[in-house]
């Protein structure tokens, strides 16, 4: 490619791909946003030494060219020199950006009473409306400055870690679309960290919250494979909730793994997709569809233990009373205050706000 200093890069479609099913839900027909990403960070892939080939990574419909050393493997993206750092009290903190997937199938059908219909689907799709949401993702308040920042040490996004369902793993991919290409120095790409402790929770095991076999899961992003870490998910994932006697002690030894997780983590700042149901358990909020929150991970102990790991919620602020819901959170809570209610007491967790 040829490119003058502070040209627009180019982002072009593929028309079709053998790599996907056909019709392929995510990347034949992706919408895509145009030419956004601001000039300081243009011309990314643009690197000193000489070039022995292109590999082309398709993120969710976007032919990225990206350069790879003689030896044919690409340099990930560095990560941060502290786990923690320190807020002016003194105390170690992370911070955390968490993020309900767009409209789904599911979704969709669920808020138009077929409940039934809902929860037969196996692992649905995002809808067009949920892809745009999901495109729309980095203009959000919370998202623009650390999608955008590439400064690590400082700013910058570090992670991204997804449930494996395709929903969330869409989600991730266009929500961060601009920031996996990585920084121009490093001469890598970051990838979206799937792990199996963050999907979706319910009463019962259903199709909608049971994922897919991991060798499906590959082949249906296998465009993007170089984009997606698949390191911490085994091979029989989708089947794990199904294997557990004693559900409700299961989802909560689950939620105090992620926090543990979270905690010894390297990066400081790590953003989480993953599913209202879980974020709900999690945080004790409701979440609507690709709504972003964002709060810190205090470790107040040596080790950072379950219980010495807290996330305390900084923007925006969990309302208190029903007169600061807006119009939206009321329908949203209307349709699920039912269900959520039944499932929080069956584990025996809070009923979220």
């Amino acid at each position: 490619p040829e490119a003058a200093a502070g040209s627009v890069m180019s982002l072009l479609t593929i028309p079709g791909s053998s790599s996907c099913r056909t019709p392929c839900a995510t990347h034949s027909s992706q919408p895509r946003r145009e030419a956004t990403v601001p000039a300081t960070f243009r011309n990314w892939w643009i690197i000193r030494s000489p070039l022995t080939n292109f590999v082309p990574l398709c993120a969710t419909g976007t032919l990225v060219a990206a350069a790879t050393k003689r030896r044919g493997h690409a340099t990930r993206s560095g990560v941060r020199r502290r786990a923690f750092y320190y807020d002016p009290n003194g105390t170690r903190r992370k911070t955390i950006w968490f993020i309900r997937h767009g409209q789904s199938e599911h979704n969709v059908l669920y808020h138009s009473g077929q409940k039934d219909a809902a929860i037969s689907l196996l692992d649905p799709e995002l809808t067009e409306e949920g892809k745009m949401q999901a495109i729309s993702a980095s203009g959000d308040r919370l998202l623009n400055r650390p999608i955008y920042t590439r400064d690590q040490k400082r700013q910058g996004l570090q992670l991204v870690v997804a449930s494996p369902l395709r929903r969330t793993v869409d989600t991730a991919l266009l929500a961060f679309q601009d920031w996996l290409p990585g920084e121009p120095k490093r001469r890598g790409w970051h990838r979206v960290h799937l792990l199996s402790d963050l999907r979706e929770i319910g009463r019962e095991v259903v199709p909608c919250n049971t994922g897919s076999p991991l060798d499906t899961l590959k082949e249906r992003f296998k465009v993007d494979s170089r984009l997606i870490d698949f390191r911490e998910v085994q091979p029989s994932w989708d089947q794990e909730d199904s294997l557990e006697e004693d559900y409700c002690s299961a989802v909560h030894a689950r939620l105090n793994r992620f926090r543990v997780w979270l905690a010894q983590r390297r990066e400081s700042r790590i953003a989480v997709v993953a599913h209202h149901n879980i974020l709900a358990a999690l945080l004790g909020v409701s979440f609507l569809n690709l709504e972003v929150r964002r709060y810190g991970l205090v470790c107040t102990g040596e080790v950072c233990s379950g219980d010495e790991v807290e996330l305390v919620p900084e923007v925006p602020v969990v309302s208190s009373t029903d007169d600061q819901l807006s119009k939206a959170d009321r329908q949203h809570l209307d349709i699920y205050s039912g269900t959520v209610g039944r499932l929080f007491d069956f584990l025996d967790l809070p009923c979220p706000a």
